[in-house]
């Protein structure tokens, strides 16, 4: 894979308000994949994504390494069963050629240089903007 797309998310400060973020859109790079930056430690993302191929389509938020239950912390199956590693998040698929979804990035998906990586399947045509919040 080449470098992933960067973007810049849109800050938004306390009791600020945006236009339709729709203006601010940046073409999906499904072959390379998505970085998101981040400015805010507080980390709150959420990102608006549309889909204008053919077919329904998900986006992939990348797990950050090292997030989950480690087996040699809580044993063999982790605090109550859970899995050893966390998984990558998958949105519910975006509706065919004119699906929009908002989809939000939990602490878990931020990586260690605060930003958000995302895959795409390899026909997903379409535009992402993201937003930050304190």
């Amino acid at each position: 894979m080449a470098a992933r797309t960067t973007i810049t998310a849109i800050s938004l400060a306390p009791g600020q308000t945006l236009s339709d973020v729709a203006e601010s859109t940046t073409t999906i790079d499904a072959v390379n994949g998505m970085k998101i930056l981040t400015s805010s430690p507080i980390r709150h993302v959420l990102l608006r994504v549309t889909n204008t191929h053919a077919s329904p389509h998900a986006v992939t938020i990348v797990a950050a390494p090292g997030v989950g239950n480690p087996r040699a912390q809580h044993g063999a199956a982790g605090p109550t069963g859970s899995y050893p590693v966390e998984a990558d998040g998958v949105s519910t698929a975006i509706p065919a050629t004119t699906g929009v979804r908002y989809v939000g990035a939990s602490g878990r998906y931020f990586q260690t240089d605060g930003s958000v990586l995302l895959n795409f399947e390899s026909t997903h045509v379409g535009v992402i903007t993201a937003v930050e919040w304190a």
